[in-house]
């Protein structure tokens, strides 16, 4: 790392730069010229100040401007080859709290570094360590022990690094295992086997999941194809009972047509029956010849016995012959009456059979 220029406004410092060079810098001031302000300007831009209170004044307080304007500074340095800028100001009630850490000339944030990291980064030792190493406040010089510092020299003396150390590792490591499985229950890796078996559980019931609903994939495909099957059967079938139902029809009406063929048929025969019939009925009996001559002869008879009984009563010789008269009109009177009554009780069956043929006739007709 290397600095290249810094600008504070900070205890005695209003918005004043320094700009270094090259090498080994110096700065030759008089007594509160600031010299050590510098110093703990460049220690507080890369550390922060604290807020804890010692014997005396707290650093916050005692690198308060003097000119009452806000605390705030900004450093240029070249880090791994590129420009950086970093940037505090104040935040809430930190008036040193605000951190950004750009690349010069932009405003792209510098990944990693932060308010809390970033001396510890950039220069690679705590502050503790550059406390004890590079900054060393004026009447402040300290012999006491300093953890950090003893660790760094113990690996410088071990490992020929100041920043390898077995006892650390060996720590560090040591710390790792017990934070990730201190016994079987505790640790991040039961946690993580715990939630490795739950993982594993869920991605077999999404295999399994994903193997029904394939599989009924394929049914949805095979129930689609025999329906639209059964869709065609049904439609065949349908097409067919109208076809069944126009034969049919078409059977029931030629039977029909046959049928009426023969009913007008029978009808038209029943009707010419009917009319020969009416042709074969003789008429009713009634009045002819017979019952005249019949009556003519009974009357004949009636005077004819009158005669007789006049006759008789005159004790003439004649009376016996009205008498004889009488008789055979009588007689021929009686014989009439059985001829007509014979005749009479003929033509009655002949016309009462006549009429039961005729009903016959129509009913067959109807």
């Amino acid at each position: 790392m290397k600095l290249l220029s810094m600008t504070a406004t900070f205890g005695r410092l209003d918005r004043a730069t320094l700009t270094c060079a090259d090498g080994l810098n110096l700065l030759e001031l008089p007594n509160e010229g600031g010299k050590s302000t510098w110093c703990a300007f460049l220690q507080a831009m890369f550390y922060g100040l604290e807020s804890r209170r010692g014997r005396g004044l707290s650093e916050r307080n005692r690198h308060t401007p003097w000119s009452g304007a806000p605390m705030s500074g900004t450093v240029d340095l070249l880090w791994r080859g590129k420009a950086i800028t970093l940037r505090r100001f104040p935040k809430g009630v930190d008036p040193f709290g605000g951190f950004q850490a750009v690349y010069t000339g932009t405003e792209e944030s510098v990944p990693g570094l932060t308010a809390d990291n970033a001396g510890e980064t950039l220069l690679g030792v705590s502050k503790e360590a550059f406390q004890r190493t590079c900054f060393i406040p004026q009447g402040r010089v300290q012999v006491d022990a300093s953890g950090d510092l003893e660790r760094r020299v113990a690996a410088l003396a071990s490992a020929g690094e100041e920043d390898v150390s077995y006892t650390q590792a060996y720590g560090r490591l040591k710390e790792w295992r017990n934070a990730r499985q201190s016994n079987r229950a505790n640790g991040a890796l039961p946690k993580l086997r715990e939630r490795l078996a739950q993982t594993q559980a869920k991605r077999q019931q999404l295999l399994d999941a994903r193997s029904r609903a394939a599989q009924a994939q394929g049914d949805l495909i095979r129930l689609d194809k025999e329906r639209q099957t059964l869709e065609d059967d049904l439609a065949r079938h349908a097409q067919l009972e109208e076809a069944n139902a126009r034969a049919a029809a078409r059977t029931r009406y030629e039977a029909a047509a046959q049928r009426l063929a023969r009913s007008e048929e029978a009808l038209a025969a029943a009707r010419t029956e009917e009319e020969a019939a009416k042709g074969r009925i003789p008429p009713a009996p009634g009045r002819n010849k017979t019952i005249p001559l019949a009556l003519t002869a009974g009357i004949i008879a009636l005077i004819a016995l009158g005669l007789c009984a006049l006759l008789l009563a005159r004790r003439s010789a004649w009376a016996l012959a009205p008498g004889i008269l009488a008789l055979a009109a009588l007689a021929g009177a009686a014989t009439a009456w059985r001829l007509i009554a014979r005749r009479d009780a003929a033509a009655l069956a002949a016309h009462q059979a006549a009429e039961n043929a005729w009903a016959e006739a129509q009913k067959a007709a109807q």
